[in-house]
């Protein structure tokens, strides 16, 4: 994972944002994913989270280095951003088709995709979001599920390396939610999630990133990192349930 000899797909280096009003939203920071890795981001409101996907996706422009395998990131990268896969937190700021098919076609269409390949990557993105045959279904009369897993089928249709997902299960009634979980569960590819679900990440992620006033505080295994109630505390965050109640109400009770 991080640190190996391979090239990351994702690599952030000494990254600076600052909103137009001259207030710093990120300040130096660096990170990276490598192939199959799944990273979390998390923080309170503010912290920084959706400006490093942002950032790191190219979608804003700030101070720093973006790389793709190794190449950097500029305006004209239209072949590098298309590894990326960023999922916004709202679908509906996604879907703006009258269908599903040309939602997801959108993207394949100007990687200049003939209709042949298009109409097969739309199938096959369908396919892997578990919603085949809603091509001709129109995506905003989609339950919120449904939704965030077409959001994420229209960057899938790309064949991104790496899913940049804001605040995945905003929104989303449980059993959607746990849907969403399985399916990020069962990619292959690279995953870098920001949000404040973090049952979510507990179970995702390989490592997380702490953020707090727009740089990393800390970084390591969500479980380790979520246990510790003093670090959490002090980022406004607070520790998971399924880690509070993993400890014993009273040891003497043992055997």
């Amino acid at each position: 994972m991080a640190g190996g000899m391979m090239t990351a797909i994702l690599e952030m280096q000494r990254y600076t944002y600052i909103y137009p009003d001259g207030t710093p939203a990120l300040r130096d920071i660096s990170f990276q994913v490598d192939a199959g890795e799944s990273v979390g981001i998390v923080g309170p409101n503010g912290a920084g989270k959706t400006t490093a996907l942002l950032g790191a996706c190219g979608l804003i422009e700030g101070a720093g280095t973006v790389r793709v395998r190794g190449e950097e990131l500029g305006r004209k990268s239209y072949q590098l951003r298309s590894k990326l896969g960023f999922v916004f937190q709202n679908p509906d700021d996604q879907l703006f088709m009258p269908t599903v098919y040309e939602d997801i076609a959108f993207g394949p269409q100007n990687l200049g995709q003939s209709d042949a390949e298009v109409k097969q990557s739309v199938k096959q993105a369908l396919e892997a979001v578990e919603l085949p045959g809603f091509e001709e279904k129109s995506s905003h009369h989609l339950s919120s599920g449904e939704k965030k897993r077409i959001a994420i089928a229209t960057v899938l249709s790309m064949d991104p390396e790496i899913l940049l997902l804001d605040e995945p299960t905003t929104n989303l009634d449980p059993r959607s939610r746990r849907h969403l979980i399985e399916l990020l569960g069962e990619m292959s590819i690279a995953t870098l999630i920001a949000g404040h679900d973090l049952e979510l990440l507990l179970e995702l992620s390989d490592r997380v990133l702490m953020m707090n006033n727009g740089i990393f505080v800390e970084e390591g295994a969500p479980d380790t990192l979520f246990a510790d109630e003093e670090l959490m505390r002090r980022n406004h965050l607070e520790v998971p349930h399924s880690l509070r109640d993993s400890t014993p109400i009273n040891s003497s009770q043992e055997e």
